[in-house]
């Protein structure tokens, strides 16, 4: 998953691609591990990312969608999933698809359901909500402030 990230952050798209890919293919001899869910979520958010820098963003917004559907692990239960590829998405107008992110992020995220229906609402209202502002540094819980 590291590689993945690390190609996307240096740009190099090609290898980003390939690792995704590779994450997708491996993930399948893992599916009774709490590792899938993170690999399969990693992957297709990797997977928007190249897909946006190539200006492909209904790929990348397909991607996104995949990403919020996966059953969950336990790091994505209890720390939640990646909002960089959902915010860059909201910043060109793919709100849908962000809406539906979310939504599919509710089945696993329980703990942060009732921001997960905050940032939704907004969304659906043409707001923009703030993903950096996931908790509280008091309480390490949901924050529902903006």
């Amino acid at each position: 998953m590291d590689i993945a990230q690390a190609a996307v952050v240096s740009e190099d798209y090609q290898r980003a691609t390939e690792a995704a890919e590779r994450l997708l293919s491996d993930a399948e001899e893992h599916v009774d591990t709490f590792q899938y869910g993170n690999a399969i979520h990693c992957a297709h958010i990797v997977l928007g990312k190249v897909a946006l820098a190539r200006n492909e963003p209904a790929s990348a917004a397909e991607h996104l969608r995949t990403a919020g559907g996966v059953r969950g692990s336990p790091q994505l239960d209890s720390f939640g999933p990646d909002f960089e590829l959902a915010s860059q998405l909201l910043s060109i107008g793919q709100r849908d698809a962000v809406i539906d992110y979310i939504d599919g992020c509710k089945k696993f995220w329980k703990r942060s359901a009732s921001l997960l229906k905050t940032w939704a609402l907004a969304i659906g209202r043409g707001e923009t909500p703030d993903f950096s502002k996931r908790w509280t540094s008091e309480s390490n819980s949901p924050s529902q402030s903006s």
